[in-house]
């Protein structure tokens, strides 16, 4: 009965609308409505770009593994940009982390790379590459870069963006091991007299 009662209140609705040939705000509404579905960063508070979970190691790794893990729930429903997780975890110190949700508590990997994403790739694979092809394939993909805005075209350039391209990417420095946005190496080099960058 609530079914049919629901049908029917959406089809009224409808015909409201149609009736008062009010469509452009029929669209508007509808729009809105899908952006209140679309994942939000909890960082950024934006679209993620790249998005990916975070592993909440409850114990310590052994040889470089996690023993036990759980992927955090709050994460999985609203992603967490590549880039703000990488920023968000070099800002927390100590052996242990909170995700950025504030609902999970534990371990950091070994290597930082390890507290979110596939949790067992290495380090120079991609974090979440699966999720992001399959996004792609529903045309839902993100391709705007949070950090210098450009927009991407195709599934692989938006991969190796933050990798190759992006002008605003962090690069650790050798020296100091502080990370420094690509564009700023140059200046970096004044302050730091024995600087070193490995770029791709």
């Amino acid at each position: 009965m609530f079914f049919l009662y629901k049908i029917d209140f959406y089809f009224y609705s409808f015909k409201i609308y149609y009736d008062n040939r009010n469509l452009h705000l029929f669209k508007n509404t509808f729009d809105f409505k899908m952006s209140l579905s679309k994942p939000m960063c909890p960082i950024c508070l934006n679209e993620p770009f790249l998005p990916v979970s975070w592993n909440n190691i409850k114990e310590k790794m052994v040889r470089g593994r996690p023993i036990y893990l759980e992927k955090c729930p709050a994460a999985n429903k609203n992603p967490i940009c590549l880039t703000c997780v990488r920023d968000y975890l070099n800002s927390q110190e100590g052996d242990r982390a909170q995700c950025p949700s504030r609902c999970c508590y534990g371990y950091k990997g070994l290597d930082l790379y390890q507290t979110y994403g596939f949790v067992l790739r290495t380090k120079k694979e991609y974090a979440e590459d699966c999720m992001w092809t399959l996004l792609d394939s529903y045309g839902v993909l993100n391709k705007q870069c949070n950090r210098c805005e450009h927009i991407c075209e195709t599934l692989e350039e938006t991969l190796n963006h933050l990798r190759k391209d992006c002008l605003k990417r962090k690069i650790p420095c050798g020296c100091c091991k502080s990370l420094v946005p690509f564009d700023e190496i140059d200046v970096h080099k004044l302050s730091c007299e024995f600087a070193r960058f490995k770029i791709l």
